[in-house]
């Protein structure tokens, strides 16, 4: 397995996080409701009002890393799409998402993640852009640029403080 493969969470959010994920999963799978309310003090669980939400896509071969990526930004209180390639990513705005930012491999199969980036832009000209490698900066910097990056493996909350920075405005590097 690449690096690219891999997310983490800090061990005191890891085990809750799975734990309240596979009980949610267990009764969705039953069409039922989980069976418990989040306690209000576990900001990373609170969802937003829905027209508070923000949108993510999620542009990413990676199945397990749009799924997991996808599913602890959901719970975030986001709004999420995923693509598996650049060619889906791109259909998905060419169909009218709007998306606040774009989280994105640079190594996608086909266009590539710089190559996306590019034609998005021409659809959605403010697109908010995360890159997401699992090679070094330095390896990728004459794809990407100054651009917003994050190395694979990641901490989840790392991740979720990036996308709260760059979708309020704040630039990280």
């Amino acid at each position: 397995m690449s690096a690219g493969n891999y997310i983490f969470l800090p061990p005191s959010e890891a085990l809750r996080w799975f734990k309240i994920l596979a009980v949610v999963r267990f009764a969705s799978a039953k069409g039922e409701p989980p069976g418990f309310e989040l306690p209000p003090d576990r900001a990373p669980l609170r969802l937003r009002p829905e027209q508070d939400r923000a949108r993510i896509l999620i542009v990413d071969d990676q199945e397990l890393l749009r799924e997991a990526v996808g599913e602890y930004l959901a719970m975030q209180g986001y709004e999420l799409q995923a693509a598996e390639s650049g060619a889906a990513g791109m259909q998905l705005l060419e169909a009218g998402s709007r998306p606040d930012l774009v989280l994105c491999d640079v190594m996608l199969p086909d266009i590539g993640g710089a190559g996306f980036v590019r034609e998005a832009h021409l659809l959605v000209p403010d697109l908010k852009v995360l890159f997401m490698s699992g090679h070094d900066h330095d390896t990728i910097v004459t794809q990407i640029g100054a651009a917003e990056f994050l190395q694979k493996p990641f901490r989840l909350d790392v991740l979720a403080r990036r996308v709260r920075c760059l979708i309020a405005g704040n630039l990280l590097q």
